[in-house]
């Protein structure tokens, strides 16, 4: 009897119909991720929690959307990571995949670092702080980048905290800015994000200025050394790079600090029809702590939404069930703001959110994952959803991909050794938070 024979013969019921569902499409990379019932057999919960790896609570912003496991990876075997030509296929449309243990030999090289990152959360929420993080960050005189102060309007002032402009002295520009804001305006909600940038906000999200999106990059990784990891060379940018068949950069950097009930709300990164010149996806990765993600391309959200509205009795909802059977009106509502109408169902419903763990677009990232989400424009891309998974406040940095037009010779397989970062004896903390 094999290995797999045997994990499949002790696998309980209940999963076995989850796992084994002919519509459960895994994400490739993740770890396999199921939800449970309270209408669940008490028996097969059990049985359930006694293989899982680990069991998680999800609630942001006031709601409770359940709980889910994660299992081994050998309950599963069509989860695992394809071959390049099939993640290529995957980046074509837009689907995402995770980078499992990407940067798990880099990390403990790096904890000192990473220690300083989570705490920089805690430094960087007024105008004068930020400001004096960045002057302490960015170096004296001599340095490349140059602190001009806090800007006097935010755009957002409901979760903006501050925004200080900066100039580059090497590249000339001096509109460059960094900012901090809440990730929402609930009360318990404590996540923050330190976001790297330039111009006008919302109106140059999408240039492509690339001498400024290099810039920018430049100034995230002065500002946060841990960006290296994402950086030029990074192995996570070479393996993002193979998947989309072409070399890519990473620039507009964000940190995140997930707090117990934070996260984001479903989203997606796209900027216009066709992505191909500009953004073409997003990297995250996870340094200190848990997230809890749903991930998936805008087509396969159709699709499950058609599945999910269906089934449903409630008159109120018939007008949803008859948009989600249009592909081409459905894909256009979810690129939205806030996924238009169907936004209370992909974010307010907790049935929804079981139905897309239990039909395989769920991911939980442990410290040293990463997830890959490509995007080919507003009708074809990655849309998506966190939950802080951890009892205190996590740390983890995306990065936008974007096009890398300068002639250079990628190296394949390239590995990030870790050695750029400072590490030393300093004080042991648990990445794991």
């Amino acid at each position: 009897m094999t290995s797999d024979q045997s994990d499949a013969d002790s696998i309980p019921a209940l999963l076995d119909e989850i796992l084994g569902d002919a519509g459960r499409t895994p994400l490739p990379g993740a770890a396999p991720v199921v939800a449970l019932s309270e209408e669940d057999d008490p028996a097969s919960v059990a049985a359930i929690e006694a293989l899982a790896l680990a069991r998680i609570e999800l609630r942001r912003r006031g709601v409770d959307h359940g709980t889910w496991v994660t299992l081994p990876s050998e309950l599963e075997p069509a989860g695992r990571l394809p071959r390049p030509s099939q993640l290529r296929k995957r980046w074509r449309e837009a689907r995402p995949f995770v980078l499992r243990g990407a940067l798990a030999e880099e990390l403990p090289l790096a904890r000192n670092e990473l220690h300083a990152g989570l705490r920089r959360g805690q430094k960087v929420s007024s105008p004068q702080d930020l400001e004096a993080e960045l002057r302490r960050s960015l170096g004296g005189r001599a340095a490349r980048f140059e602190v001009i102060g806090a800007a006097d309007e935010l755009y957002d002032p409901e979760r903006d905290l501050a925004r200080v402009l900066v100039r580059d002295t090497q590249g000339g520009f001096d509109d460059l800015w960094v900012k901090t804001g809440r990730l929402s305006t609930y009360p318990e909600d404590t996540s923050l994000r330190l976001r790297f940038a330039f111009g006008a906000e919302r109106e140059d999200d999408a240039s492509d200025d690339e001498p400024r999106h290099r810039a920018t990059a430049a100034l995230g990784r002065a500002a946060i050394p841990e960006l290296r990891l994402v950086g030029p060379g990074s192995a996570l940018i070479e393996r993002a790079s193979e998947a989309a068949d072409e070399s890519l950069q990473a620039t507009g950097a964000i940190a995140y600090w997930n707090a117990p009930e934070g996260g984001a709300l479903f989203h997606h990164d796209a900027f216009s029809g066709d992505d191909s010149q500009g953004q073409r996806g997003v990297l995250y990765t996870q340094l200190v702590g848990r997230t809890a993600w749903l991930a998936i391309s805008s087509a396969d959200l159709v699709r499950r939404l058609e599945e999910f509205l269906a089934d449903e009795e409630e008159p109120e909802l018939a007008d949803l069930a008859t948009l989600a059977a249009d592909q081409g009106a459905a894909r256009a509502e979810l690129a939205l703001p806030g996924c238009g109408r169907f936004g209370p169902v992909v974010d307010g419903w907790p049935a929804f959110t079981a139905f897309l763990a239990d039909s395989g677009h769920a991911a939980v990232l442990e410290p040293g994952d990463a997830i890959v989400l490509p995007n080919q424009g507003l009708g074809s891309t990655a849309l998506h959803s966190v939950f802080c998974a951890s009892p205190r406040t996590t740390y983890g940095l995306s990065v936008a991909l974007r096009r890398d037009s300068r002639p250079h010779n990628r190296v394949r397989g390239q590995k990030m050794s870790g050695r750029t970062l400072r590490s030393g004896p300093g004080r042991r903390f648990d990445l794991r938070s």
